[in-house]
């Protein structure tokens, strides 16, 4: 390793910090999630408690304290999320730009500025859907190619889940997405298949605005700029 190291000296990346804000957004998503699945555990038990013959007033009364605590600091973190991000005036600028794409909300686009460490690595749509999961991966060895073509799963779990909400959302609100959605499944795709395009789509579109630091046009087209030379 010291040898590799030495040969390829002018590639090495010294090590730097996260910045404060970026490490503290990270704690509190981190503590978000927590209290988020407590909140849906504690849920389903006190639905299972309120099917029972005997209801027990004083456990049905603990367990919707919980809920309440879990939503209250929920509620608490997302305040102190929305304080680090008013922050940076460049953070702030970019989740606004993010959130103008039908289908991406706040917590989607917060994420992406942890992933992303301050929307300034990783920024390369390709590397990014495979890092969270989402890129199909081809089966082509050996018994193996009769197996469909599924994405890893491998990756933050949390990052997966709201990028595919907000697919769902996209394929309702989107007019380009809706469309997309029915061709593909009156070809014969399944519907999961095509969701899981349409996630890959919507992760492009959105690193193509954090490079291109401008919000989401509709029906927006790009035009060669060799065709414009032309005319």
């Amino acid at each position: 390793m010291a040898e590799y190291a030495y040969r390829f000296y002018d590639e090495l990346h010294f090590w730097t910090p996260k910045p404060q804000i970026i490490e503290e957004i990270s704690i509190f998503l981190v503590q978000r999630e927590q209290f988020t699945k407590q909140r849906i555990a504690t849920i389903n038990a006190l639905h299972a408690l309120e099917r029972k013959n005997f209801r027990s007033e004083k456990a049905i009364s603990l367990y919707e304290v919980m809920i309440k605590n879990c939503e209250e600091n929920i509620k608490m973190i997302d305040k102190e999320i929305e304080v680090l991000i008013q922050k940076d005036p460049e953070y702030k600028q970019m989740i606004e730009n993010l959130k103008t794409v039908p289908g991406v909300g706040n917590m989607l686009a917060t994420h992406l500025l942890v992933a992303t460490d301050g929307f300034r690595k990783h920024l390369n749509a390709k590397e990014l859907s495979s890092y969270i999961g989402i890129v199909p991966l081809v089966y082509e060895s050996g018994k193996s190619i009769k197996r469909r073509n599924t994405s890893s799963g491998i990756g933050p779990g949390i990052l997966r889940k709201l990028i595919y909400l907000s697919s769902l959302t996209s394929r309702r609100c989107d007019e380009n997405m809706q469309q997309y959605f029915f061709r593909k499944v009156a070809e014969g795709k399944s519907k999961r298949l095509v969701l899981n395009n349409i996630s890959n789509k919507l992760l492009k579109l959105l690193v193509a605005i954090i490079i291109s630091k401008k919000p989401y046009i509709k029906n927006f087209v790009s035009i060669n700029p060799i065709f414009l030379k032309k005319t």
